[in-house]
Protein backbone atom coordinates (compact mmCIF):
# COMPACT_ATOMS: atom_id res chain seq x y z
CA UNK A 1 0.00 0.00 0.00
CA UNK A 2 1.44 3.39 -1.00
CA UNK A 3 2.56 5.96 1.55
CA UNK A 4 0.42 8.63 -0.10
CA UNK A 5 -2.64 6.45 0.29
CA UNK A 6 -1.88 5.56 3.90
CA UNK A 7 -1.43 9.22 4.77
CA UNK A 8 -4.87 9.86 3.29
CA UNK A 9 -6.25 7.25 5.68
CA UNK A 10 -4.92 9.01 8.78
CA UNK A 11 -8.04 11.14 9.08
CA UNK A 12 -10.27 8.07 8.70
CA UNK A 13 -8.58 6.20 11.55
CA UNK A 14 -8.70 9.14 13.95
CA UNK A 15 -10.63 9.46 17.16
CA UNK A 16 -14.17 8.37 17.44
CA UNK A 17 -14.71 7.41 21.08
CA UNK A 18 -14.28 10.96 22.32
CA UNK A 19 -16.51 12.47 19.68
CA UNK A 20 -19.78 11.43 21.27
CA UNK A 21 -19.03 13.37 24.43
CA UNK A 22 -17.93 16.47 22.51
CA UNK A 23 -20.35 16.52 19.60
CA UNK A 24 -23.23 18.88 18.90
CA UNK A 25 -25.27 16.46 21.04
CA UNK A 26 -23.39 17.32 24.22
CA UNK A 27 -26.65 18.24 25.96
CA UNK A 28 -28.45 14.98 25.22
CA UNK A 29 -30.07 13.40 28.24
CA UNK A 30 -32.96 13.90 30.67
CA UNK A 31 -33.52 17.30 32.26
CA UNK A 32 -35.78 18.33 35.14
CA UNK A 33 -37.61 21.40 33.83
CA UNK A 34 -39.38 24.13 35.81
CA UNK A 35 -41.49 26.79 34.08
CA UNK A 36 -42.42 29.74 36.34
CA UNK A 37 -44.58 32.78 35.59
CA UNK A 38 -45.23 35.43 38.33
CA UNK A 39 -48.48 37.38 38.75
CA UNK A 40 -48.96 39.57 35.68
CA UNK A 41 -51.72 41.78 34.23
CA UNK A 42 -54.37 40.41 36.55
CA UNK A 43 -53.37 36.77 36.07
CA UNK A 44 -52.17 34.63 38.94
CA UNK A 45 -48.67 33.22 38.82
CA UNK A 46 -47.88 29.54 38.50
CA UNK A 47 -45.00 27.10 38.37
CA UNK A 48 -44.88 23.73 36.63
CA UNK A 49 -42.27 20.98 36.87
CA UNK A 50 -41.98 18.39 34.13
CA UNK A 51 -39.32 16.25 32.40
CA UNK A 52 -37.62 17.22 29.16
CA UNK A 53 -35.48 14.99 26.95
CA UNK A 54 -32.73 16.23 24.65
CA UNK A 55 -32.09 13.69 21.91
CA UNK A 56 -29.63 14.28 19.03
CA UNK A 57 -29.55 17.93 20.08
CA UNK A 58 -33.35 18.40 19.97
CA UNK A 59 -35.33 19.11 23.16
CA UNK A 60 -38.86 17.94 23.85
CA UNK A 61 -40.64 18.48 27.16
CA UNK A 62 -44.28 17.80 27.96
CA UNK A 63 -46.71 18.23 30.86
CA UNK A 64 -50.21 16.84 31.12
CA UNK A 65 -52.30 15.02 28.53
CA UNK A 66 -52.22 16.33 24.99
CA UNK A 67 -55.56 17.81 23.96
CA UNK A 68 -56.75 18.43 27.51
CA UNK A 69 -56.78 21.68 29.51
CA UNK A 70 -53.47 22.30 31.26
CA UNK A 71 -51.36 20.50 28.63
CA UNK A 72 -48.02 22.08 27.71
CA UNK A 73 -45.11 21.12 25.46
CA UNK A 74 -41.70 22.69 24.86
CA UNK A 75 -39.69 21.96 21.70
CA UNK A 76 -36.59 23.15 19.85
CA UNK A 77 -32.97 22.52 18.90
CA UNK A 78 -30.02 23.18 21.21
CA UNK A 79 -26.92 24.44 19.38
CA UNK A 80 -23.43 23.13 20.19
CA UNK A 81 -22.74 26.35 22.14
CA UNK A 82 -25.79 25.69 24.34
CA UNK A 83 -28.05 28.38 22.92
CA UNK A 84 -31.51 27.67 21.59
CA UNK A 85 -34.85 29.20 20.69
CA UNK A 86 -37.59 26.91 21.93
CA UNK A 87 -41.31 27.11 21.31
CA UNK A 88 -43.86 26.52 24.07
CA UNK A 89 -47.42 25.64 23.16
CA UNK A 90 -50.28 24.51 25.33
CA UNK A 91 -53.89 24.72 26.43
CA UNK A 92 -55.01 27.04 29.25
CA UNK A 93 -55.63 25.08 32.43
CA UNK A 94 -57.29 27.60 34.76
CA UNK A 95 -58.77 30.91 33.60
CA UNK A 96 -57.47 32.86 36.64
CA UNK A 97 -53.87 32.00 35.65
CA UNK A 98 -54.26 33.19 32.06
CA UNK A 99 -53.83 36.82 31.02
CA UNK A 100 -57.28 38.05 30.04
CA UNK A 101 -58.79 35.13 31.96
CA UNK A 102 -59.13 33.08 28.81
CA UNK A 103 -61.18 29.92 29.30
CA UNK A 104 -59.64 26.49 29.94
CA UNK A 105 -58.63 24.70 26.78
CA UNK A 106 -57.68 27.91 24.90
CA UNK A 107 -54.60 27.38 22.73
CA UNK A 108 -51.56 29.58 23.38
CA UNK A 109 -47.91 29.67 22.33
CA UNK A 110 -44.69 31.66 22.72
CA UNK A 111 -40.92 31.44 22.22
CA UNK A 112 -38.28 30.89 24.89
CA UNK A 113 -34.62 31.88 24.49
CA UNK A 114 -32.41 29.41 26.40
CA UNK A 115 -28.77 28.90 27.33
CA UNK A 116 -27.50 25.49 28.42
CA UNK A 117 -24.28 24.51 30.17
CA UNK A 118 -23.10 20.95 30.87
CA UNK A 119 -25.51 20.34 33.73
CA UNK A 120 -27.97 23.25 33.84
CA UNK A 121 -29.86 25.68 31.69
CA UNK A 122 -32.07 28.73 31.92
CA UNK A 123 -34.38 30.62 29.62
CA UNK A 124 -36.66 33.64 29.29
CA UNK A 125 -40.05 33.90 27.62
CA UNK A 126 -39.82 36.21 24.58
CA UNK A 127 -43.44 37.31 23.99
CA UNK A 128 -46.16 38.18 26.52
CA UNK A 129 -45.91 37.96 30.29
CA UNK A 130 -42.50 37.45 31.92
CA UNK A 131 -41.71 33.78 32.53
CA UNK A 132 -38.54 31.83 33.24
CA UNK A 133 -37.53 28.25 32.52
CA UNK A 134 -34.79 26.39 34.37
CA UNK A 135 -33.24 23.06 33.47
CA UNK A 136 -31.24 20.68 35.66
CA UNK A 137 -29.66 17.58 34.23
CA UNK A 138 -30.67 14.46 36.11
CA UNK A 139 -27.93 13.22 38.49
CA UNK A 140 -27.33 9.95 36.64
CA UNK A 141 -26.57 11.82 33.40
CA UNK A 142 -24.33 14.27 35.26
CA UNK A 143 -22.33 11.37 36.67
CA UNK A 144 -21.88 9.76 33.25
CA UNK A 145 -20.83 13.06 31.68
CA UNK A 146 -18.28 13.50 34.46
CA UNK A 147 -16.79 10.09 33.62
CA UNK A 148 -16.47 11.15 29.98
CA UNK A 149 -14.74 14.36 31.09
CA UNK A 150 -12.22 12.37 33.17
CA UNK A 151 -11.46 10.03 30.26
CA UNK A 152 -11.19 12.69 27.55
CA UNK A 153 -7.52 13.78 28.07
CA UNK A 154 -6.25 10.19 27.87
CA UNK A 155 -8.46 9.47 24.85
CA UNK A 156 -7.00 12.50 23.08
CA UNK A 157 -3.46 11.38 24.00
CA UNK A 158 -4.09 7.90 22.59
CA UNK A 159 -5.39 9.32 19.33
CA UNK A 160 -2.36 11.58 19.02
CA UNK A 161 -0.13 8.57 19.64
CA UNK A 162 -1.84 6.60 16.87
CA UNK A 163 -1.37 9.42 14.36
CA UNK A 164 2.29 9.84 15.33
CA UNK A 165 2.78 6.07 15.11
CA UNK A 166 1.35 5.95 11.61
CA UNK A 167 3.55 8.78 10.40
CA UNK A 168 6.58 7.06 11.97
CA UNK A 169 5.68 3.73 10.38
CA UNK A 170 5.26 5.29 6.95
CA UNK A 171 8.56 7.16 7.18
CA UNK A 172 10.40 3.92 7.86
CA UNK A 173 8.14 1.54 5.92
CA UNK A 174 7.99 -0.66 9.00
CA UNK A 175 5.21 -1.70 11.29
CA UNK A 176 7.42 -1.93 14.36
CA UNK A 177 5.70 -0.16 17.30
CA UNK A 178 7.44 2.65 19.12
CA UNK A 179 8.19 2.29 22.86
CA UNK A 180 5.08 4.35 23.61
CA UNK A 181 2.86 2.10 21.50
CA UNK A 182 4.41 -1.00 23.07
CA UNK A 183 3.47 0.34 26.49
CA UNK A 184 -0.13 0.85 25.34
CA UNK A 185 -0.27 -2.73 24.03
CA UNK A 186 1.24 -4.09 27.25
CA UNK A 187 -1.16 -2.07 29.42
CA UNK A 188 -4.15 -3.47 27.59
CA UNK A 189 -2.93 -7.08 27.66
CA UNK A 190 -2.16 -6.93 31.37
CA UNK A 191 -5.25 -5.05 32.54
CA UNK A 192 -7.77 -7.85 31.80
CA UNK A 193 -10.41 -5.10 31.92
CA UNK A 194 -13.82 -6.07 30.52
CA UNK A 195 -15.76 -3.19 28.97
CA UNK A 196 -19.05 -4.54 30.34
CA UNK A 197 -17.78 -4.83 33.93
CA UNK A 198 -19.80 -2.07 35.56
CA UNK A 199 -17.86 -2.53 38.81
CA UNK A 200 -14.99 -0.75 37.05
CA UNK A 201 -15.37 3.05 36.86
CA UNK A 202 -16.75 4.14 33.50
CA UNK A 203 -13.82 6.45 32.70
CA UNK A 204 -11.42 3.49 32.95
CA UNK A 205 -13.59 1.44 30.59
CA UNK A 206 -13.84 4.35 28.14
CA UNK A 207 -10.05 4.63 28.10
CA UNK A 208 -9.65 0.87 27.63
CA UNK A 209 -12.16 0.99 24.76
CA UNK A 210 -10.11 3.66 23.03
CA UNK A 211 -6.87 1.81 23.81
CA UNK A 212 -8.24 -1.31 22.10
CA UNK A 213 -9.32 0.69 19.09
CA UNK A 214 -5.91 2.35 18.78
CA UNK A 215 -4.17 -1.04 19.02
CA UNK A 216 -6.48 -2.54 16.39
CA UNK A 217 -5.87 0.41 14.06
CA UNK A 218 -2.11 0.17 14.50
CA UNK A 219 -2.03 -3.59 13.94
CA UNK A 220 -4.04 -3.19 10.75
CA UNK A 221 -1.77 -0.48 9.37
CA UNK A 222 1.36 -2.39 10.39
CA UNK A 223 0.13 -5.46 8.52
CA UNK A 224 -0.39 -3.48 5.31
CA UNK A 225 2.95 -1.64 5.15
CA UNK A 226 5.34 -3.27 2.69
CA UNK A 227 2.87 -6.05 1.91
CA UNK A 228 3.06 -5.41 -1.83
CA UNK A 229 5.98 -4.26 -3.97
CA UNK A 230 5.98 -0.48 -4.44
CA UNK A 231 8.78 -0.32 -7.03
CA UNK A 232 7.83 1.88 -9.97
CA UNK A 233 8.22 0.74 -13.57
CA UNK A 234 9.17 2.58 -16.73
CA UNK A 235 8.72 2.22 -20.51
CA UNK A 236 11.46 -0.40 -20.80
CA UNK A 237 9.66 -2.65 -18.29
CA UNK A 238 6.61 -2.80 -20.55
CA UNK A 239 8.74 -4.33 -23.28
CA UNK A 240 10.44 -6.94 -21.09
CA UNK A 241 8.68 -10.28 -20.53
CA UNK A 242 9.96 -10.79 -16.98
CA UNK A 243 9.19 -7.22 -15.98
CA UNK A 244 5.63 -7.54 -17.24
CA UNK A 245 5.19 -10.70 -15.17
CA UNK A 246 6.42 -8.83 -12.10
CA UNK A 247 4.03 -5.94 -12.79
CA UNK A 248 1.11 -8.36 -13.12
CA UNK A 249 2.06 -10.00 -9.83
CA UNK A 250 2.28 -6.63 -8.09
CA UNK A 251 -1.11 -5.62 -9.52
CA UNK A 252 -2.77 -8.81 -8.26
CA UNK A 253 -1.22 -8.25 -4.82
CA UNK A 254 -2.56 -4.72 -4.59
CA UNK A 255 -6.03 -5.63 -5.82
CA UNK A 256 -6.30 -8.46 -3.28
CA UNK A 257 -5.03 -6.07 -0.63
CA UNK A 258 -7.70 -3.50 -1.55
CA UNK A 259 -10.48 -6.05 -1.08
CA UNK A 260 -8.99 -7.30 2.18
CA UNK A 261 -8.32 -3.84 3.60
CA UNK A 262 -11.74 -2.45 2.73
CA UNK A 263 -13.36 -5.35 4.58
CA UNK A 264 -10.94 -4.93 7.51
CA UNK A 265 -11.75 -1.24 7.93
CA UNK A 266 -15.46 -2.01 7.92
CA UNK A 267 -14.89 -4.66 10.58
CA UNK A 268 -13.00 -2.13 12.72
CA UNK A 269 -16.01 0.16 12.50
CA UNK A 270 -18.40 -2.65 13.41
CA UNK A 271 -16.24 -3.48 16.43
CA UNK A 272 -16.30 0.18 17.43
CA UNK A 273 -20.10 0.13 17.34
CA UNK A 274 -20.33 -3.14 19.28
CA UNK A 275 -18.05 -1.79 22.01
CA UNK A 276 -20.56 0.99 22.70
CA UNK A 277 -23.12 -1.63 23.76
CA UNK A 278 -20.47 -3.40 25.86
CA UNK A 279 -20.06 -0.28 28.02
CA UNK A 280 -23.64 -0.63 29.36
CA UNK A 281 -24.25 3.12 29.34
CA UNK A 282 -27.54 4.77 30.32
CA UNK A 283 -29.95 4.54 27.35
CA UNK A 284 -29.64 8.19 26.24
CA UNK A 285 -25.82 8.05 26.21
CA UNK A 286 -25.74 4.65 24.54
CA UNK A 287 -28.08 5.75 21.77
CA UNK A 288 -26.11 8.94 21.22
CA UNK A 289 -22.83 7.05 20.88
CA UNK A 290 -24.40 4.42 18.62
CA UNK A 291 -25.77 7.12 16.32
CA UNK A 292 -22.31 8.71 16.22
CA UNK A 293 -20.60 5.37 15.54
CA UNK A 294 -23.02 4.49 12.73
CA UNK A 295 -22.73 7.95 11.22
CA UNK A 296 -18.92 7.63 11.24
CA UNK A 297 -19.10 4.14 9.75
CA UNK A 298 -21.35 5.29 6.88
CA UNK A 299 -19.08 8.27 6.20
CA UNK A 300 -15.86 6.25 6.33
CA UNK A 301 -17.28 3.42 4.23
CA UNK A 302 -18.26 5.97 1.56
CA UNK A 303 -14.86 7.71 1.66
CA UNK A 304 -12.95 4.43 1.56
CA UNK A 305 -15.11 3.18 -1.34
CA UNK A 306 -14.38 6.37 -3.29
CA UNK A 307 -10.64 6.22 -2.58
CA UNK A 308 -10.41 2.52 -3.36
CA UNK A 309 -12.33 3.00 -6.61
CA UNK A 310 -9.50 5.25 -7.83
CA UNK A 311 -6.90 2.66 -6.83
CA UNK A 312 -8.82 -0.17 -8.49
CA UNK A 313 -9.09 1.93 -11.65
CA UNK A 314 -5.31 2.46 -11.60
CA UNK A 315 -4.51 -1.25 -11.31
CA UNK A 316 -7.10 -2.11 -13.94
CA UNK A 317 -5.44 0.40 -16.27
CA UNK A 318 -2.07 -1.15 -15.40
CA UNK A 319 -3.33 -4.64 -16.25
CA UNK A 320 -4.79 -3.47 -19.56
CA UNK A 321 -1.55 -1.74 -20.50
CA UNK A 322 0.66 -4.73 -19.66
CA UNK A 323 -1.63 -7.21 -21.40
CA UNK A 324 -1.58 -5.08 -24.54
CA UNK A 325 2.21 -5.27 -24.77
CA UNK A 326 2.04 -9.04 -24.22
CA UNK A 327 0.66 -9.38 -27.73
CA UNK A 328 1.74 -6.20 -29.54
CA UNK A 329 5.51 -5.89 -30.19
CA UNK A 330 7.29 -2.59 -29.75
CA UNK A 331 10.76 -1.17 -29.18
CA UNK A 332 12.37 1.83 -27.45
CA UNK A 333 13.68 4.82 -29.34
CA UNK A 334 15.02 7.77 -27.30
CA UNK A 335 13.29 6.25 -24.26
CA UNK A 336 9.97 6.36 -26.14
CA UNK A 337 7.87 3.31 -26.99
CA UNK A 338 7.51 2.82 -30.73
CA UNK A 339 4.99 0.23 -31.93
CA UNK A 340 6.25 -2.21 -34.56
CA UNK A 341 2.86 -2.01 -36.27
CA UNK A 342 1.68 1.57 -36.87
CA UNK A 343 -1.94 0.44 -36.58
CA UNK A 344 -1.31 -0.29 -32.85
CA UNK A 345 -0.17 3.25 -32.13
CA UNK A 346 -3.60 4.73 -31.37
CA UNK A 347 -4.64 1.89 -29.02
CA UNK A 348 -1.31 2.08 -27.18
CA UNK A 349 -1.65 5.84 -26.75
CA UNK A 350 -5.18 5.46 -25.34
CA UNK A 351 -4.02 2.86 -22.82
CA UNK A 352 -1.05 4.99 -21.77
CA UNK A 353 -3.28 8.06 -21.36
CA UNK A 354 -5.70 6.10 -19.19
CA UNK A 355 -2.82 4.78 -17.09
CA UNK A 356 -1.43 8.30 -16.55
CA UNK A 357 -4.87 9.69 -15.74
CA UNK A 358 -5.61 7.08 -13.07
CA UNK A 359 -2.12 7.52 -11.59
CA UNK A 360 -2.73 11.26 -11.18
CA UNK A 361 -6.05 10.62 -9.40
CA UNK A 362 -4.14 8.94 -6.57
CA UNK A 363 -1.79 11.84 -5.91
Amino acid sequence: MSRVFLLALLCLLAVRAGQAAESAELFDGEWNTILSCPNSNGALGYSFEFPSLVKHGVLHGEKGVKGRAGWLQLDGRISPDGTGNLYASGLVGAAEMAVGHRPPGTLYGYHVDVQFTDNSGKGQRVEGRPCTVTFAKKPADQAVQHEFDIARPEIVRLNQLLNAELVHALAGSTGTPSPAMRRVIEQSSSSHLALDDTRVPLHERLIERQRLEVIAGFKWIAATIGHCDEKEFGPADLLDDRSRLRIKSVSRCHQRSLDRDQAAIHQLNLANEASVVDLKLPPAFEERMLVEARRNMARQDAEIASTYAHRRAFWEATDNLVEFFDTHPAHLAANQIVMEDDSDRSAAQDLLSRFIETAKQQQ
